[in-house]
């Protein structure tokens, strides 16, 4: 995962940075992390949630988070059942062993596995996206496709501390991007040696 400040900033309407706006677009929900939460600790877990919300959609019609294109979906939120911050990534996967080795389970049939294409002008890690199939596919092909399901929790310590009040607004985003930056460091942490191995 990576953050695209190049696509954010040649897309905005400012031309300074669409993630700009929607966190400035969104400074009523930021503003409740401050009215709700008291513990510091609390806020800054709840802070960078809306924060990562912010970044990845759907708020942002294209993300200023992007990933690799094994990566499905990644999303960061607090945890139902202690308040800490977890992590949930989808990642597109070959076959299980035990598909891939046998075509008896397939019985005549031209199965098909997960779509993909060239990224062009994309990040060079990002050569193949990986994409679910259509209707279209589906109507002429069978389609079998493994999904890897990650869920892991996210290490808060090293999320910047946040002001006892709300910030105005530049701050307010200058802070918004350093936990998404965070973020997508400690995710890469996990997710990068597994996509390595698959």
């Amino acid at each position: 995962m990576w953050i695209d400040g190049e696509y954010d900033r040649d897309t905005a309407n400012d031309r300074r940075s669409r993630y700009a706006a929607c966190v400035r677009d969104s400074q009523a929900s930021f503003a409740k992390i401050w009215q709700l939460y008291h513990d510091a600790q609390i806020r800054i877990l709840e802070f960078t949630d809306a924060a990562w919300r912010a970044a990845t959609g759907p708020t942002m019609s294209s993300r200023w988070v992007r990933c690799h294109g094994t990566v499905l979906d990644a999303q960061i939120h607090r945890s139902n059942w202690d308040g800490s911050l977890s992590a949930k990534v989808e990642v597109a996967a070959p076959w299980p062993a035990g598909l891939a080795k046998s075509s008896a389970w397939k019985r005549g049939a031209s199965w098909r596995d997960w779509n993909t294409h060239s990224n062009v002008g994309g990040n060079d890690d990002d050569a193949v996206v990986y994409e679910s199939p259509t209707e279209q596919n589906t109507a002429k092909h069978p389609y079998a496709f493994a999904t890897l399901t990650l869920m892991f929790p996210v290490p808060a310590g090293g999320f910047p501390a946040l002001p006892d009040t709300m910030p105005n607004d530049d701050d307010l985003v200058d802070l918004a991007r350093r936990h998404v930056a965070e973020a997508v460091y400690q995710l890469n942490q996990l997710v990068v040696p597994i996509l390595e191995a698959l």
